[in-house]
């Protein structure tokens, strides 16, 4: 998708899986797979920054990249492309590094693995999400590490990024101020079960295997009921601090179920970035 730094964007993750020795991963290249021109090259801190094993903690960029036997890691990308007839049509990337084999010396080797295709289909396409007002967008896609960004979940073995290109949006006053009143709790909380960490949220079908997500509304304020049907515009509910939150936000993303754990996060755009009128939601400055 095109975003408005004016570059399109393939953000996407790869995951690699350990062979029977240690490799220190030293380079990942992305290249076009029909004349392996590199798209994106990633070595030495910049790897490490965007490389990390699953199951655990993202480590600082100067950690270690090497996967362990039958160790499974995951790689962070964000592919930058100028302009439109520059996108290829399938990717392949290139792995280098040091393999050392039980009892010999570690020797270079190099693979082409993952080739895939990509997809041309264009992002759903909203109208803005909220009402007028003075609004930040927050911890959006792509190239920042962020907790939408790199939100991995695995239930029963299958591996999905719902809130891939997930924002929150904070409403601010006049002056600026994201909350008045009793402030919100101001560190990490402990987090909710999984079930809960949207807090109360409306999940809207806005297509075929196309669902939108608003989540961390506010206790009763929740005007949409299971089933019915929504239109541009109407109120759903109010901006609220409810389940993974420390701030009053809304948080939005759209995914390919109803299922906010299992789902895959897909790109979206907006229409326009003004709303005249009162949109989806409306918002409070009060917790």
């Amino acid at each position: 998708m095109r975003a408005t730094d004016g570059y399109y964007h393939l953000a996407y993750e790869l995951l690699l899986t350990g062979l029977s020795a240690p490799i220190d991963v030293q380079r990942l290249e992305v290249r076009d797979a029909s004349n392996h021109r590199v798209l994106l090259s990633l070595t030495g801190a910049a790897l490490a920054a965007d490389m990390n094993p699953i199951g655990s903690a993202h480590g600082p960029a100067s950690a270690p990249t090497t996967i362990g036997d039958s160790q499974e890691w995951i790689v962070w990308l964000d592919v930058r492309i100028r302009k439109q007839q520059q996108l290829p049509r399938a990717l392949e990337h290139r792995v280098v590094g040091l393999i050392t084999p039980p009892g010999a010396g570690a020797a270079r080797g190099s693979y082409v693995v993952a080739r895939v295709g990509v997809r041309r289909q264009a992002p759903v396409v909203l109208s803005p999400p909220v009402g007028p007002g003075i609004w930040v967008s927050d911890e959006g896609c792509c190239s920042d590490p962020t907790h939408h960004r790199r939100g991995l979940f695995v239930v029963d073995g299958k591996v999905s990024v719902s809130q891939r290109f997930a924002i929150d949006w904070m409403r601010l006053d006049q002056r600026h101020r994201a909350w008045v009143g009793d402030p919100p709790p101001l560190g990490p909380l402990p987090k909710p079960p999984l079930a809960q960490a949207e807090g109360n949220h409306v999940t809207i079908q806005i297509g075929p295997g196309q669902y939108v997500l608003y989540g961390h509304l506010e206790r009763r304020s929740i005007r949409a009921r299971v089933g019915q049907h929504v239109h541009r515009g109407q109120l759903l509910g109010r901006i609220g601090n409810s389940g993974n939150s420390s701030t009053p936000h809304t948080h939005i993303q759209v995914q390919s179920s109803p299922d906010t754990v299992s789902s895959d996060g897909l790109p979206f755009v907006f229409d326009r970035f003004y709303s005249p009128v009162r949109s989806r939601t409306s918002s409070t400055t009060r917790t």
